[in-house]
């Protein structure tokens, strides 16, 4: 009995399920190759769109030497950048090529004929006198070809092909997740090309949002010009000014964005916690940081956009940032764009720090498993969407965030063993800023926080004290427990020792 069953069950799966199913995934592979096509194509101009924006960098990056240099070696990072050749044998050419690039995602051949030429030119001299570096001549071997150099944007994209049963598979997830989140009491909206879910917030009908976003441009609208205004108030408007501020901030969303992956699935425990504080949540999920297939790659500004017409049509002028890992360039263009919409952010793993250090591009980019890579950081880096988001439209010099643009109530977490954030080197450059918690943990690497549920708990505390903090509860002093650094070190919450303790003072 057993064989007659099986047997036409076998044969339904032989004649019908399996040649159909190889015919989805040969017409997969078809699309995915012209998605690779598509999206491998090099943009027209492939720059930011403000003109003035390279030269205000540079600038930044000579004038600020004195500091910057307390944390960056610029011979090191030079090498780093030219595949590691020493910065001795590199001349002005190589060293003008990589400038041109870095800051104005131009050649130097691009630069000339966008009559750029002499700023081209001037770029070299002014890094020798601003650094005290310098460089070998082009004329001690004229005939010798420029050193390679780490030009990701320029390159082909890295990603490899997967077949549909991955993306099926992931869509499932994604379904699974869907399901949860809505059985603990979020609501889901779309808005642009970007799904978020709300807790704790009123459901707003399409009429009501619609109404709502058309309130937030007339606002908009109407605010302009004011800060200028207000910036001569008397210490009374200013002190009215603060207690506002608390004020909007006491009744602000906790605003959560994720990193690469799976979307919020591998937040659900964490944002279930976030709900616990007794405060309304927005998370936003971005579908092509979720291994998801994607035809279309937005950039971050696209997606801040379309985070602030989130937060507009719910009539949210302020939240409390909580980013992780690439999730932190949306927080910086955010907090860039509307700082005064940030009360409070968090930083989770973050690598929109010293993004000029070429740590970040050369483990995410170009570094394998073979060469020492994370395999799952590599299996996820491969994935189109996410090669994408890093290789085109992706600009450095806009999500990069510097330590003046940090909120007054920012805290950062990070792990020592990381692999894509330069730890020393923002150790050191935040030990200028006392006013922002740091958070080490010695065993960590990249994304471990999201499987340390401890970690996650803890996290949750310290967003809890941030928050209280920017809502006027009185400003929170740590003690550091890592006599060393100056910085606390979160360790050993599986069995080891805790680092220090904290206090409040008003």
């Amino acid at each position: 009995m057993f064989l007659i069953v099986a047997l036409p069950t076998t044969l339904i799966f032989g004649l019908f399920i399996a040649p159909v199913w190889v015919c989805a995934e040969a017409a997969f592979f078809v699309w995915w190759q012209r998605a690779y096509a598509h999206l491998n194509q090099q943009p027209n101009p492939h720059r930011p769109a403000d003109p003035e924006h390279a030269r205000r960098v540079f600038d930044r990056f000579i004038k600020g030497q004195a500091t910057i240099s307390k944390y960056i070696c610029i011979n090191k990072m030079l090498s780093k950048w030219h595949w590691g050749i020493p910065s001795d044998q590199l001349t002005k050419r190589d060293v003008t090529n990589l400038l041109c690039y870095g800051f104005w995602y131009r050649s130097r051949e691009q630069m000339v004929a966008d009559g750029l030429g002499d700023v081209a030119d001037s770029l070299v001299p002014e890094l020798e006198a601003a650094w005290g570096v310098s460089f070998r001549d082009d004329d001690d071997d004229p005939a010798a070809p420029a050193h390679p150099m780490m030009s990701h944007l320029w390159q082909p994209v890295r990603a490899f092909w997967r077949p549909l049963g991955f993306y099926v598979g992931v869509e499932l997830l994604v379904g699974l997740k869907h399901v949860m989140m809505l059985a603990a009491g979020f609501t889901p909206y779309m808005v642009g090309g970007l799904r978020y879910y709300t807790y704790g917030l009123p459901r707003l009908s399409a009429a009501q949002a619609a109404a709502e976003l058309v309130a937030a441009a007339r606002r908009e609208r109407e605010q302009e010009g004011r800060p200028q205004a207000a910036a001569v108030g008397d210490s009374g408007a200013g002190a009215a000014g603060r207690r506002a501020a608390a004020a909007a901030s006491q009744s602000a969303p906790l605003l959560f964005l994720h990193g690469v992956g799976l979307g919020l699935l591998p937040y659900l425990n964490f944002l279930l916690q976030l709900t616990s504080l007794g405060r309304p949540v927005v998370a936003v999920e971005v579908r092509h940081l979720s291994m998801r297939a994607c035809f279309e790659v937005p950039e971050e500004d696209e997606i801040v956009d379309w985070v602030c017409a989130a937060l507009d049509r719910h009539g949210l002028p302020k939240v409390h940032a909580v980013a992780h890992s690439y999730g932190t360039f949306m927080a910086s263009r955010l907090v860039q764009r509307r700082r005064g919409a940030v009360a409070s952010l968090t930083l989770l793993d973050p690598v929109c720090f010293i993004m000029y250090n070429g740590k970040l591009i050369y483990n995410f980019v170009y570094r394998n498993p073979f060469a020492g890579a994370s395999f799952l950081t590599w299996f996820i880096a491969r994935d189109l969407a996410h090669s994408v988001s890093v290789s085109r439209r992706f600009y450095w010099s806009l999500l990069n965030l510097w330590p003046d643009q940090l909120p007054d109530h920012t805290l950062v977490a990070m792990g020592a063993r990381d692999e894509l954030v330069p730890v020393p080197e923002v150790l050191a450059m935040l030990e200028a800023h006392p006013d922002t918690r740091v958070l080490l943990h010695r065993h960590h690497r990249h994304a471990d926080f999201i499987k340390d549920l401890r970690w996650q708990e803890r996290m949750v505390q310290e967003v809890a004290e941030l928050v209280a903090g920017a809502c006027g509860a009185g400003r929170v002093t740590h003690a550091r427990s890592d006599s060393d650094s100056s910085y606390e070190v979160m360790a050993g919450l599986n069995g080891g020792s805790s680092g220090g303790g904290y206090k409040k003072t008003n």
